[in-house]
């Protein structure tokens, strides 16, 4: 048991999975957020996870999707997340970047705009997948633990509840 701390901005249900890049500013933050409460964990002193090089990495490309995959061919199927995922999530996040590197500009120029859909056209293919397995985080929020525990809860949650690990 223990007590939630932090938490950051629920994942978007209306764009999770709707136009290419209408998802990718609230998904890149969702991710972004997940990786610093990670990385906030890991420097605590309590290592509630162990040492950060044994589990760090690994957490901040897990977590968003709650250790899941889709099951190639089989519709509906899910499975504990594999190598794959992890280049699923860095493919999502390199597309989120640019992404928000032409949105962050006044006028973007046609080079900021034909490099995001250079990284968008190359990308895609592979984070999809990724974007079907957050679709069962949209509405939900990225939280951080007083102990130093990092996950994903529902979209009411506030510092000060109470999180249960319930076995069974």
């Amino acid at each position: 048991m223990d007590v939630v701390e932090a938490v950051g901005s629920a994942l978007d249900k209306q764009n999770i999975t709707g136009e290419a890049n209408s998802s990718l500013p609230n998904t890149y933050q969702f991710l972004s957020q997940i990786e610093n409460f990670c990385r906030r964990s890991a420097s605590m002193a309590d290592k509630v996870y162990g040492e950060p090089e044994q589990w760090l990495e690994s957490a901040i490309w897990s977590i968003p999707v709650s250790d899941q995959e889709s099951v190639p061919g089989a519709s509906g199927a899910r499975r504990r997340l594999t190598k794959a995922g992890e280049r699923r999530y860095r493919a999502l996040v390199s597309a989120a970047k640019a992404y928000n590197v032409m949105i962050s500009k006044p006028e973007p120029t046609y080079l900021d705009i034909g490099s995001f859909w250079e990284v968008q056209c190359s990308e895609r293919p592979k984070y999809e997948p990724s974007v079907l397995i957050l679709d069962i985080m949209a509405g939900r929020k990225p939280f951080i633990t007083k102990q130093g525990y990092v996950g994903v809860g529902p979209a009411n949650m506030q510092p000060g509840d109470l999180v249960l690990h319930l076995l069974g």
